[in-house]
């Protein structure tokens, strides 16, 4: 029910733990905020290493001096080649049920405190979309976020786990010798597990500005991918867990990177998703797939989600002996742009979305 008298507060990292516990309680994200183990702790891992570029990584709602509600606030910079902007993306909301209907607080907030700031909600709930709307945001990337494609490396336990509250659960998963069957496709050897990001990014990131000239796109270079990936990056010979990053990599023997991507896991699910794929060339794109489909056999991944705002870019790279497995998303982005960017073309990928980083 809305109510004209909340108020509606910022908080810096220093004062942020009523707002986390807050959150733990509410949306059940558990107090283990280790970067490779949630998306929250590596949200804010990244806000703090980048200082979250000046804007206060959380906010909070108010009935008098209860909370009740909260949502942080990742930042991350934008560029169209020749100017670069904050753009502020909202992560983790969440308003109690004896307050919904009072969303509208955080955004007239977030466009009076940051009036020349991008803003962003994506990937969110339709309710927070039709309420951003209303308060003058506009829908980029119309239909890119869509259709999620799984590329199925062991279809029994696939369809097991899909299936697994179905009385035919049990029958379908004593099947699983075809798995065996199918974990035979291909190299299971992973080549190209990348540990850092110290190599030499440039060539890359050249690449990526020249493809992207002209719109409005996240900045990608070696120090983004630290920031927002470095604290949950995956090492060979460790234990796999739930919000790890793991970086895959082609590179020359100089150290120069030719192709590189993140796969996360994806959560309660023996699955991985593509959420970062760059590469220079077509030979370094190839190399690269093989590598992402040998790190998911040999760590007995059941399938591969690639959404199609990366799917169209690398589809002709992807191999074609796998079952595929097609769901619809209500996947949408909205934002928020100043006066002299409204006309500009905005290209976002599904990386860009906070519940990856």
């Amino acid at each position: 029910m809305r109510n004209e008298n909340l108020q509606t507060r910022e908080f810096g990292f220093e004062q942020g733990a009523e707002i986390l516990q807050f959150i733990n309680e509410n949306m059940y994200a558990g107090a283990d905020v280790r970067p490779s183990a949630s998306v929250m702790g590596s949200v804010l891992a990244s806000q703090k290493a980048s200082q979250n570029y000046g804007v206060s990584p959380f906010l909070g709602l108010f009935d008098k001096n209860r909370l009740v509600g909260a949502m942080m606030l990742q930042t991350f910079q934008i560029t169209d080649g020749r100017e670069v902007h904050r753009c502020i993306q909202a992560s983790s909301i969440f308003i109690k049920k004896s307050h919904r209907g009072n969303f509208y607080h955080f955004v007239e907030y977030l466009n009076q405190a940051y009036p020349n700031d991008l803003k962003l909600f994506m990937l969110s709930h339709p309710a927070v979309h039709k309420t951003a709307v209303k308060h003058g945001y506009k829908e980029v990337n119309k239909g890119e976020f869509l259709l999620n494609t799984y590329f199925i490396l062991r279809p029994i336990s696939f369809m097991a786990q899909s299936l697994k509250t179905k009385p035919f659960f049990h029958l379908i998963s004593k099947i699983k010798f075809v798995d065996k069957l199918f974990n035979l496709l291909g190299s299971k050897k992973t080549d190209g597990l990348t540990e850092s990001f110290s190599y030499d990014y440039s060539e890359l990131t050249e690449h990526y500005e020249i493809t992207q000239a002209g719109k409005l796109h996240a900045v990608w270079n070696a120090e983004v991918l630290k920031i927002k990936f470095g604290t949950s990056l995956y090492r060979a010979g460790t234990s796999l867990q739930s919000n790890h990053s793991i970086q895959l990599a082609s590179k020359d023997e100089n150290g120069v990177i030719k192709s590189c991507c993140i796969l996360k896991p994806i959560f309660n699910y023996n699955r991985i998703v593509l959420v970062d794929f760059k590469s220079s060339t077509s030979e370094a794109a190839i190399h690269l797939l093989k590598g992402v489909f040998s790190f998911a056999k040999e760590h007995g991944i059941d399938a591969i989600l690639v959404n199609d705002s990366i799917k169209k870019e690398i589809n002709q790279f992807l191999p074609k002996l796998y079952l595929k497995a097609r769901r619809e998303t209500t996947g949408r982005a909205f934002m928020w742009l100043p006066e002299h960017l409204k006309t500009a073309e905005v290209k976002l990928y599904y990386g860009d979305d906070d519940m990856f980083w």
